[in-house]
């Protein structure tokens, strides 16, 4: 094991980790975070929600769901925040989501670093997660890395020219 000053203390922004209301979700992230908690890394994991307003969290169930996630839990020895962020449906403003979500989660990440000076971020997805990663590593000066899940390299997501910028931007920097 490495000595405490050189430990690995990892910031995780994934928008697909398991909550109280969709255990199943990002499963396979949440088994990478805990693998790397046993491997000696210390990790805490910012997962961001959308922003339901009031007035539509009855449309449907899925949005009632997220209204009742807390705003962080522990799981498996894991402290994970659910910040909430505004997203406004995906085919009016899909390009607006990434830097939603940074804006949104900016100031959290400011506050874990007060009580947890991570030392690398690892983002799950270019976009949202790895978009709103790279503004912070760059605002930090900190290393991220980006695992890439296939979503991000849907040939229909790589027709729209923002998309395939935003994406390049993630992966070249």
């Amino acid at each position: 094991m490495r000595k405490e000053e050189e430990k690995i203390k990892a910031l995780i922004l994934s928008h697909l980790y398991p909550n109280k209301e969709n255990p199943i979700s990002g499963l396979f992230v949440a088994q990478q975070v805990e693998e790397m908690s046993k491997q000696g890394c210390a990790v805490r994991v910012i997962s961001p929600l959308p922003w339901v307003p009031f007035f539509l969290a009855g449309w449907k169930p899925k949005w009632q769901g997220l209204k009742k996630v807390a705003w962080s839990a522990e799981i498996n020895g894991v402290k994970v925040f659910y910040p909430r962020f505004p997203v406004l449906p995906k085919k009016l403003a899909r390009f607006l989501i990434p830097f939603s979500y940074y804006l949104f989660v900016k100031r959290l990440v400011q506050k874990i670093r007060g009580d947890f000076p991570f030392n690398l971020i690892h983002a799950h997805t270019a976009l949202p997660d790895g978009y709103a990663a790279m503004l912070i590593a760059r605002r930090l000066n900190l290393p991220f890395v980006v695992t890439i899940h296939g979503y991000d390299l849907d040939p229909a997501n790589l027709q729209k020219r923002i998309w395939k910028r935003s994406l390049k931007k993630v992966i070249t920097k």
